[in-house]
């Protein structure tokens, strides 16, 4: 009776989940039309060079697919992860010690996943730099080109090789830890000490270059070497902006004219109009 509570319990939470992921997916079915029809604009942004068309039509479908595939493989691994959890605890030792590199595969291999949807979000992240507020303007600034972006590439490539690892290891060799009959018949827990230090050393050097390189550089940047001497850093973006705020307004074509004006105003000049 037990198990059977457990699977219409595990089958409900699928059922409910499912038919949200569905309506988030329903929501954004505007998104996903105008990336497909979209059309070229033919006007690149000036440091990516990427043509203004990817801004406003493929970039929000590619954020929103890896935000949506992120959060179903992270509900995807509690649920298995729940799921087994439910299942060891009614299994005989001997049936724990068959499992248990079973289980090491599948979570690994849902890691693995995990850390492909991330590296992907670090990896878009450097578009929307575009739309950078960080600065006194709108759009990517010298700390969000110098620094934020280096950044981000560096952190898809560390969650990349985690990933890759996560990967290999549910491919070639899952087993981190494993069950070793001790005295008395009974089972203990070994861990793989190599696999362990190895798994633990990537993921913790990704973690703290998340929290300090993708937080707090950056802002340091800004505050330090930008905003002292913010015209001058700042420069080049904010031409950027003001000719791209030229084209969006179609002020491009604006015939200037020098006009001569006079220093003669008086009270009475004033006073007559």
């Amino acid at each position: 009776n037990y198990d059977i509570q457990v699977i219409h319990f595990c089958f409900l939470v699928v059922i409910l989940s499912s038919g949200y992921v569905a309506s988030v997916a329903m929501a954004h079915w505007f998104t996903f039309l105008v990336a497909l029809f979209q059309q070229r604009v033919g006007n690149p942004d000036p440091i990516l060079q990427h043509d203004i068309s990817f801004y406003l039509f493929s970039l929000p479908l590619l954020l929103q697919l890896q935000k949506w595939g992120f959060w179903v493989g992270l509900f995807t691994f509690a649920l298995v992860a729940l799921c087994y959890g439910f299942r060891w605890r009614k299994l005989p030792g001997e049936s724990q010690m068959v499992l248990a590199r079973t289980v090491q595969r599948h979570l690994l291999g849902l890691g693995g996943i995990l850390l492909l949807f991330q590296a992907l979000g670090h990896w878009l992240a450097r578009y929307t730099l575009m739309y950078s507020n960080r600065g006194s303007f709108a759009g990517a600034n010298f700390t969000d080109v110098h620094t934020q972006m280096p950044v981000d590439m560096l952190l898809a490539g560390m969650a990349l090789v985690g990933a890759l690892a996560l990967l290999s290891l549910a491919l070639f060799n899952p087993e981190l830890g494993y069950f070793k009959r001790a005295p008395r018949n009974s089972l203990e827990w070994h861990w793989r000490l190599r696999q362990m230090l190895g798994l633990l050393l990537i993921l913790g050097t990704y973690g703290l270059a998340a929290l300090g390189l993708g937080l707090a550089y950056p802002d340091l940047v800004q505050r330090v070497a930008v905003v002292p001497n913010e015209l001058e850093r700042d420069r080049p973006y904010i031409e950027h902006n003001i000719a791209f705020s030229r084209q969006g307004y179609n002020l491009t074509e604006v015939d200037v004219q020098p006009f001569q004006f006079k220093d003669n105003l008086t009270a009475e000049s004033l006073t007559r109009n």
